[in-house]
């Protein structure tokens, strides 16, 4: 993501960058709503991956 808002020109931190650059803040909660779930998503998907995989730890 933060090598999207440097130099490319697609994805969401390349939208986040677009929507501040023209002051459109509603595509860029968007944008942040979007990062926040996807992250959440993933950190589901690494506990349970991690709960499989290294069943001898308990968290």
């Amino acid at each position: 993501m933060a090598a999207e808002l440097s130099g490319a020109s697609a994805g969401i931190g390349f939208r986040i960058q677009e929507a501040r650059q023209f002051i459109r803040t509603d595509r860029m909660f968007v944008g942040l709503i979007e990062l926040g779930v996807l992250g959440a998503i993933l950190d589901l998907v690494f506990v349970a991956l991690s709960r499989r995989l290294v069943h001898w730890e308990h968290t």
